[in-house]
């Protein structure tokens, strides 16, 4: 709980302070070393997501707005708030998934080494999570025009 005040990533951090702990020469006070490495960790990961979002928030506006007039922008911007919305609503398997496929690149061979499954399996999951993702934008634009 200490960690998730800072960053969505509490586990990983949490996980990196341990092993830390266990390579590392031992602290005279292990439980506060512990605490600090956690706070640390905790917030230098929310300091990289916000510079993370940041750029790929400017990288997505750069590559669309030079093309499209104001109406068109305005109304790109509400389907990536959409989609932004409908993504945080999969599980995180599945997200994990399309974003590998659609904004990684990866090839199928190299999400499933990634994701430690066939290839094919995670072909399969990927097109039900666009399906879903298709479903959950649909509904959600339905409800915005009512």
């Amino acid at each position: 709980m200490y960690a998730r005040q800072w960053t969505e990533a509490f586990d990983d951090c949490v996980q990196d302070a341990f092993i830390e702990l266990a390579t590392a020469d031992r602290p005279d006070n292990p439980v506060s070393w512990l605490f600090r490495v956690v706070r640390n960790k905790a917030l230098n990961s929310s300091r990289s997501q916000r510079r993370r979002d940041r750029h790929e928030s400017n990288a997505a506006l750069y590559r669309t707005d030079s093309f499209k007039g104001p109406f068109d922008q305005l109304q790109q911007h509400e389907e990536q708030a959409h989609l932004i919305h409908s993504l945080d609503r999969l599980s995180n398997d599945d997200r994990e998934l399309v974003v590998l496929r659609i904004w990684s690149g990866l090839t199928w061979k190299e999400i499933g080494e990634l994701t430690s499954q066939p290839p094919s399996t995670a072909h399969r999951r990927y097109s039900v999570a666009l399906e879903q993702l298709k479903k959950l934008m649909t509904k959600q634009m339905a409800e915005n025009d009512e």
